[in-house]
């Protein structure tokens, strides 16, 4: 095989655009259909122009970048405990010793299912960490998991029977619960995250005097072509899909006051394996739906972000996006993800046109047209009915079942 040369997804060439390294190949788009090109020296890199590539290609072509192109993609979901009675919260410190993680085992249909992850305290809200998979339904499935085995420890427990989990974005502190923390316990974050637009939240230096605790369901995605230079327009691209996909499916539920300090737009870190998206809160975990949906979202607009197509296609203004995000706007969420329609209808045609909704509807559920069926948290995730690869009904975008 002769020489090959290095190219970065994103790159214009004259055989098409390239959007994604398969290994031996780059995937590329040349007008208007996508094809796998062995010998990377036919690519010879040309400036990228906007105008070229809005002449030579379609946004209906880009429905096979819907799958992900193999992405791996995990989590680290942050969830609060909080009394069944009063509704008062119960610190994940106090259920679980600081520093201590447990490993979550599980078994499905096809077997036991080892390494699901760890569930562990983060101060007042838990954590837990999603393994990494292709498959989106075992990723919720992963979620379920830990959330179930968390839900028994509780239940098991001498101390904390009463207690369940409470998938909201903030929780208040009462003076008597923040008494019980530690120095260790009070403390926000361990490192700061970085910011698409430089924007920052506000500072907090003493960590007992807020009398509030937020949590956030951060995507991970693990991906050899993240780099400093090209992180931004990633991201970016993932606020203007999954960041007010978000925002219209439950921005309803959120509370205005976290994106004081975090959970901002534009918000991520770069982990070894790839990018880390920091934006969604934690009331994406009330429904299984909205983690199958919202990182399957991901891993397109991630593709879009990378390949530069966003930065082409997209008709939203990056203000409008950041304003929808950071107040929680469903209404205008619902108006920008309509305009770019062009961009959306190739995702949901490539991966949902044999769910069980149709695609106008399910465009509707992102406009706000539409609703999924939204019950309490343990009814939506069948927790002791589930059934293994997010099969059961209104378990997965396949299976939504409309309010």
């Amino acid at each position: 095989m002769p020489e090959q040369q290095k190219f970065e997804a994103g790159t214009w060439t004259r055989e098409g655009l390239v959007v994604s390294d398969g290994g031996y190949s780059y995937l590329t788009l040349v007008n208007g259909r996508g094809q796998n090109n062995q010998y990377k020296e036919k690519l010879i890199v040309e400036d990228f122009d906007p105008k070229v590539i809005k002449e030579k290609l379609r946004p209906e072509v880009f429905g096979f970048m819907a799958r992900g192109l193999d992405l791996m993609v995990g989590s680290d979901p942050e969830i609060f405990i909080k009394n069944k009675d009063t509704g008062v919260i119960v610190p994940a410190f106090a259920v679980m010793p600081k520093g201590q993680k447990f490993s979550i085992d599980g078994k499905t249909n096809w077997g036991d299912r080892p390494g699901m992850g760890f569930v562990y305290s983060d101060g007042f809200a838990a954590e837990f960490t999603v393994t990494p998979e292709t498959c989106l339904s075992w990723v919720v499935d992963h979620c379920y998991e830990q959330m179930r085995q968390l839900r028994e420890r509780l239940a098991k427990s001498k101390d904390f029977k009463n207690a369940d989990l409470n998938p909201v974005d903030v929780m208040e502190i009462p003076e008597e619960v923040m008494m019980m923390a530690t120095e260790e316990d009070i403390q926000l974050g361990c490192m700061p995250s970085l910011n698409a637009y430089g924007d920052r939240g506000e500072l907090v230096h003493n960590g007992r005097a807020l009398m509030m605790r937020c949590t956030g369901m951060h995507i991970h995605i693990g991906s050899k072509e993240v780099s400093k230079e090209n992180a931004p327009r990633i991201v970016k691209a993932m606020d203007g899909m999954v960041g007010l996909a978000a925002t219209a499916l439950f921005g309803d539920e959120e509370n205005k006051w976290r994106r004081r300090l975090y959970g901002l737009p534009g918000e991520y870190r770069l982990p070894k394996h790839g990018l880390e998206y920091r934006v969604v809160s934690g009331a994406m975990l009330r429904h299984p739906i909205r983690v199958h949906f919202l990182i399957d979202i991901a891993r397109y607009a991630f593709q879009l972000g990378v390949s530069r197509l966003w930065e082409v296609f997209s008709e939203n203004k990056e203000k409008d996006i950041k304003k929808a995000i950071l107040e929680s706007n469903q209404k205008l969420a619902w108006k920008l993800i309509k305009k770019d329609e062009e961009l959306w209808m190739p995702f949901l045609r490539g991966r949902y046109v044999d769910g069980r909704l149709e695609l106008d509807k399910l465009f509707g559920v992102l406009t706000g047209q539409e609703k999924i069926k939204t019950g309490k948290f343990v009814d939506n995730w069948r927790f002791g009915k589930w059934i293994y690869h997010s099969e059961g009904p209104n378990c997965s975008v396949h299976k939504a079942v409309l309010a």
